[in-house]
């Protein structure tokens, strides 16, 4: 049995995991389809899969499975090109967690052209960059999307995230600004970025976003990545039709992927998507090299509740002796556990600012870490430096804000903590009721 606990979800959210998985076809069957009848359950999965950047997988996987041409052609119709941008979100969906009309889901060809645009647009600015003699480790999304995934639709990506040696940071900010990107806030926040950050955001009038990397973790971050590794066994991956482009080697890939769901608080399916994606893409894959480089960052935790969500969700075949060597300590189990991570995840429920101290304090690899993530937190320096993220020009906080911020984000540390323990309480004293 899994350490992360209850792994129920509703019709809807076992369509939409169903249709992620690599053997689609055979798990979802003939009465899954016949859900799709109902209106209200093709407006739900169509919320979801977009709250969870699925999209363009789930509808390429629905239109290659067997059963697809039984399905009427008024409901294929209504999957494939659903009624416009702007249309009020299902009922039943949480205010926080309403998809924004700019992110609900487009028809399949509009996913289609927005992929191929972006791919077009990363390749224009590669090529400057690389006429410049600048040939930066593309990550993430566009590293994805041309190596473990076959069709542009099945990988959404937002950002070009580039990774250039620190002295070649200026000269490559220099190429793609000419490209047409601008960094879009003031000259105190790009100084912020510098000084606090391991990327700079440019941006494109078109909504194009390149990030100039010089790392990939905050140096005060008690989880790490080594940027000088990924250079080092970076690959070049050459795709048929397409500019050959540097990647990271795939234990990388995934390392990354692991440390995006601590960025997102484990709230968007698609990384639990990328990681099945990778590692079966890479039957070779190193596991000892990916395990010790986890340990060097303190990754491991954070590994393997992200390997285990895809085992559990996406059958996803991870090596028995891997997942052991990963296991956390009982206290992180426990506390992972009563967090109840899968439904969490698929409902968004770990996005709340105290769900999110609590899942980052309890993936902090050890007491020692732990105990210095909590003093950052208490003394405000997370807040102090949480500024530059803003979507506006605001100064950093005084230290007198910052220490506020801090405390209150304790409290609600605390609140979380004895919510857990209450909830985790009632339950198990519902079980001891039932087995009387």
């Amino acid at each position: 049995m899994t350490w992360i606990g209850s792994t129920s979800l509703d019709a809807v959210e076992r369509f939409l995991v169903g249709l992620c998985r690599r053997d689609a076809g055979a798990v979802v069957t003939t009465a899954d389809l016949a859900q799709l009848s109902c209106k209200s359950f093709r407006t739900g999965l169509v919320d979801l899969a977009c709250r969870h950047h699925v999209s363009g997988l789930a509808l390429l996987a629905l239109q290659s499975h067997p059963g697809w041409g039984e399905i009427p052609s008024a409901i294929a119709d209504d999957l494939l090109r659903p009624a416009a941008a702007g249309e009020a979100p299902a009922r039943g969906v949480a205010r926080g967690d309403r998809v924004r009309p700019s992110e609900r889901v487009r028809s399949f060809d509009a996913l289609l052209s927005g992929a191929q645009r972006k791919d077009v647009e990363i390749e224009r600015v590669l090529g400057r960059l690389q006429a410049e003699g600048l040939d930066p480790v593309v990550l993430k999304g566009p590293a994805l999307r041309r190596t473990v995934y076959a069709h542009p639709v099945e990988r959404r990506y937002g950002d070009f995230d580039l990774l250039f040696p620190v002295e070649h940071v200026d000269p490559a900010i220099e190429v793609v600004s000419a490209a047409g990107y601008a960094f879009p806030f003031s000259p105190e926040k790009l100084q912020g970025y510098r000084q606090l950050h391991f990327h700079v955001l440019l941006r494109q009038p078109r909504q194009f976003r390149a990030e100039i990397h010089w790392g990939l973790s905050s140096s005060t971050s008690a989880f790490q990545l080594d940027p000088e590794a990924f250079r080092r066994r970076s690959v070049k991956a050459p795709t048929p039709h397409a500019m050959p482009m540097r990647i990271p080697c795939p234990e990388h890939l995934l390392l990354h992927m692991v440390h995006e769901n601590l960025r997102d608080s484990f709230s968007r399916f698609a990384r639990i998507v990328d990681v099945d994606r990778i590692v079966a893409a890479t039957p070779d894959l190193d596991w000892d090299y990916t395990v010790s480089q986890a340990r060097d960052g303190g990754l491991e935790s954070l590994l393997a509740l992200s390997l285990e969500l895809s085992r559990e969700l996406l059958a996803t075949a991870v090596p028995s002796h891997v997942l052991a060597s990963l296991r956390p300590g009982a206290a992180a189990r426990m506390h992972l556990r009563l967090m109840q991570p899968v439904p969490a995840l698929i409902r968004w429920r770990l996005r709340d600012v105290g769900v999110a101290g609590s899942l980052r304090f309890w993936l902090t690899a050890g007491p020692r870490r732990r105990a210095r993530l909590l003093l950052r937190v208490l003394s405000g320096a997370q807040s102090s430096e949480g500024w530059i993220f803003g979507e506006s020009d605001q100064a950093p906080p005084a230290a007198r804000e910052a220490l506020a911020d801090g405390l209150k984000s304790g409290a609600r540390l605390a609140i979380h903590h004895a919510a857990l323990y209450w909830n985790g309480l009632r339950e198990m004293t519902s079980v001891f009721r039932i087995r009387r």
